[in-house]
């Protein structure tokens, strides 16, 4: 018997909460004036005209986040507008290509150059928005002793650390309490609205709602990685499979830093092929690139497997074979097969 999802009534009758509807006492809501280019930093900020709109609270220049805080959100929108900023656009940092072997056998450009058949091919696949039907919002509460977040997340503890030290406050003393969100495949691992509503609240001394619009969520939250997907193979006369070579070009698909053990788990996940080919060579190149990327559903798996799937069925098709009983031909792992098979 299938089980109901016990929130699915409130969802569709528009009773279910999501953080942009808590509500605390004094709550005030928060805007962000966001740079003209991403690393941008303001250098100078005039507050005159900001100051003056009817319902403002503070004005906020800490670090990286220029910010209003005030009664209502079309009273802090009005109000970041009117801030006369200078930014500093930053230079554009100079960054090598990260390689990472996955899988290389010797003898594999031999194999290949021997094949009685070999086939290429290019996949392309373009940044994609994460394009939540809700966009990001959080609801953050710093007094001096702690803090109180509300938002959604896929990673709390990321999440309490981030605030923590945006505003100065031990990790200890930050409470997260995550809040029914829509799919965001990715993007709610990024704990970038509740840095800025944390900070708009230390220095406003009240809880602030910051609730993205839709537009701050196209232009200013991570994406998916572009991927350009190269692949070649070689089979015998028989039909099989003996030589493979792929190379993976992406960018990064989160923030964790440049350990290459990170990004073949993440940049790199499922580019090796899950099928017995005797000799092959994996390799994938991590791609610099000016746009905010990061996690995405699947994280590379989804590029990967669409790519190799694709070629397989290409491969079927050059032999000529049934597209299912070339996978079957090589496929050891029994339970790869039951799946096949099915």
């Amino acid at each position: 018997t299938p089980l109901a999802r016990v929130e699915a009534r409130d969802i569709v009758t528009g009773r279910a909460r999501y953080t942009a509807d808590v509500r605390l006492d004094r709550l005030a809501r928060g805007a962000i004036a966001r740079p003209p280019v991403r690393g941008a930093r303001a250098t100078r900020v005039d507050d005159r005209a900001a100051r003056a709109v009817p319902g403002v609270i503070a004005v906020v220049h800490d670090g990286d986040i220029v910010g209003v805080v005030a009664e209502r959100e079309e009273q802090a929108r009005a109000a970041a507008d009117a801030l006369e900023i200078d930014w500093e656009t930053p230079q554009r940092a100079s960054s090598e290509t990260q390689v990472v072997p996955m899988r290389e056998d010797a003898g594999t450009d031999a194999a290949l150059a021997s094949a009685a058949l070999t086939r290429s091919a290019t996949y392309t696949l373009p940044s994609i928005a994460s394009a939540s039907i809700g966009p990001s919002a959080a609801v953050v509460d710093v007094r001096p002793d702690g803090a109180t977040v509300y938002a959604g997340t896929h990673r709390p503890f990321g999440l309490r650390d981030a605030v923590a030290g945006s505003v100065g406050l031990p990790k200890e003393s930050v409470r997260v309490m995550p809040q029914m969100s829509s799919g965001t495949y990715g993007r709610s691992s990024a704990p970038d609205v509740s840095v800025e509503a944390a900070v708009l609240s230390k220095h406003a001394r009240r809880p602030v709602l910051v609730q993205w619009s839709r537009a701050e969520e196209f232009a200013h939250s991570p994406s998916r990685p572009e991927a350009v997907l190269e692949v070649t193979a070689g089979l015998d006369a028989s039909g099989h499979m003996v030589a493979w070579r792929y190379d993976e070009h992406t960018n990064i698909h989160t923030a964790a830093g440049p350990d290459p053990r990170v990004a073949a788990m993440t940049s790199g996940r499922n580019a090796v092929p899950p099928y017995t080919i005797p000799s092959a060579r994996v390799v994938l190149h991590v791609e610099p690139t000016p746009l905010r990327t990061a996690n995405f559903r699947s994280l590379a798996a989804a590029e990967n497997v669409f790519a190799i799937e694709s070629f397989v069925d290409e491969l079927a098709h050059a032999s000529p074979q049934d597209p299912l009983a070339f996978r079957l031909r090589h496929v050891d792992d029994p339970r790869l097969r039951r799946v096949i098979e099915r």
